[in-house]
């Protein structure tokens, strides 16, 4: 049975003609078979995937330490000596002692990195500076040679120049190891695996979050970014792996400025099916697309920014995977309660900014001036992706949070937020510490969204026995200035 509460939120959605039909669709999935749980990845970690060897993840602060013998609990804006190793292996890298660049010799001494909270989708990450040197390392023993996959998910800050490496897996150079670096490729830099069979190219870099991953197998190698292949040749070189180099190449003289987040390694070239999920597992977690569901966005100019999406796309696993969550810059949307394959909700916003302007609905004064662009794909011939949660991550943008009451969604089918034609929704309406949160939002294709952030300050009533006591005041006057 319909709780009040649910009753309350379906009658407020019916007042929009043009959510009608999906509305009413939410009453029989509520009245007779409840909203499904959130779909998740075929696997949960990647401990579930065979062969793991190192697995670093800055959004575990139980794994990050100041001291080199991780004894030392860390917290946020801490230098950082122990980054510790989830996979079972131990091999935590920590604080390099001694000299740091064996190319020159001499006492050139590394740093540490600093734990930064709250920089991709609210996860965290370890900032490394190339000017302070900062890395981290461990030594191998004993090695190990062979296939292997890695994964590392990071964000270039600023602009790399030859050489600028962020990964490498032993020293010297030369055929025996690899790192992962940037060069000049006809001017613009490039990230390649360099080594790794020979030189794989990624792609130009930006400052974007990105994952990059390395395939190593009997036959060859292959590299990826953001889940595409994007170069593979035949080679089986640099695959001797006596240390895990964070920030540093295999000589240990050029390093990155990066926010690097999580870094992920097999000791074996990992299936299709797993590769699969190890990228959706990422995907989830940051809240990005590694799985190129943002082909299927459809709008360009000014909505092409921070473009992701969540879906249903051909999988190799049994069951299918899917991608239930996604974030574009402060818009996070989740938990689809409907997806079949090839059904998508990709999204991206105009960069507007985040001051607040008076382009609203009667009901509410002011709004975010960001818009995002809604593109739903019904590849499954049904409604998309059904009804989804959505949140907004208000942090550090100096909105007063203190009551639920001036926030709603809306929903616009042209863009004109103050027209008439904004559809108002507070279903679900939540505040969790700095995110905005509400749920069983059906979006359309081609809608704009923004938030409202404020109500009119409501002109208090005048009471009637004020009137009369300013009126026999008057009065009173009057007659003095009679007399």
């Amino acid at each position: 049975m319909l709780s009040p509460c649910h009753l309350h939120r379906l009658l407020y959605r019916l007042t929009s003609p043009r959510k009608v039909k999906a509305a009413l669709t939410l009453i029989v999935i509520l009245a007779s078979i409840g909203v499904p749980e959130r779909m998740y990845a075929n696997i949960n970690d990647p401990t579930e995937v065979p062969g793991l060897v190192l697995w670093l993840d800055a959004n575990d602060i139980n794994t990050l330490f100041t001291n080199a013998a991780c004894s030392t609990a860390a917290g946020s804006g801490d230098t950082i000596g122990c980054w510790q190793d989830k996979s079972g292996s131990g091999s935590h890298v920590t604080e390099i002692s001694g000299d740091c660049d064996e190319a020159t010799g001499g006492s050139q001494t590394c740093n540490l990195p600093t734990y930064t909270i709250d920089q991709f989708n609210t996860r965290d990450a370890l900032v490394f500076d190339r000017t302070n040197r900062d890395a981290l390392r461990h030594a191998l023993s004993p090695t190990w040679s062979g296939p292997f996959s890695i994964f590392i998910a990071f964000e270039q800050v600023g602009t790399p120049s030859t050489f600028y490496s962020f990964f490498s897996n032993g020293n010297p150079a030369g055929s025996d190891h690899f790192q992962i670096d940037s060069f000049d490729d006809s001017g613009t830099q490039t990230f390649r695996a360099n080594g790794a069979g020979g030189s794989l190219v990624f792609e130009e870099f930006d400052n974007t979050l990105k994952l990059y991953a390395v395939v190593g197998t009997s036959t060859g190698t292959t590299a990826y970014a953001d889940g595409a292949l994007t170069q593979s040749n035949t080679g089986t070189t640099g695959r001797i792996f006596e240390h895990y180099r964070i920030n540093q190449n295999r000589q240990g003289n050029h390093l990155n400025n990066a926010k690097i987040a999580e870094i992920i390694i097999y000791q074996h070239g990992i299936n299709t099916c797993d590769f699969e999920n190890v990228h959706i597992f990422i995907s989830e977690k940051y809240g990005r697309d590694f799985f190129g569901i943002t082909s299927n966005y459809g709008f360009g100019s000014p909505y092409d920014n921070d473009v992701v999406g969540i879906g249903a796309p051909d999988s190799s696993c049994n069951p299918a995977n899917t991608i239930t969550t996604a974030t574009s810059d402060i818009l996070t949307i989740s938990n689809p309660t409907s997806l079949q394959t090839n059904d998508f909700l990709t999204f991206g916003n105009d960069d507007g900014g985040y001051t607040e302007i008076n382009e609203t609905p009667v009901g509410f004064s002011k709004r975010i001036t960001q818009e995002w662009r809604m593109d739903e794909d019904d590849g499954g011939g049904g409604d998309g992706v059904g009804f989804s949660a959505v949140s907004f991550n208000l942090n550090g943008l100096g909105i007063d949070l203190s009551d639920p009451n001036d926030f709603a969604l809306l929903i616009d089918d042209d863009g004109d937020f103050d027209n008439g034609g904004t559809t108002i929704y507070i279903n679900g309406r939540s505040i969790s510490g700095t995110l905005v949160s509400f749920t069983n939002i059906d979006f359309d294709n081609g809608d704009y969204v923004s938030l409202a952030t404020e109500r009119p300050i409501p002109v208090p009533e005048f009471p009637w026995w004020g009137a009369i006591a300013i009126i026999t005041v008057l009065l009173y006057l009057f007659r003095r200035e009679l007399a």
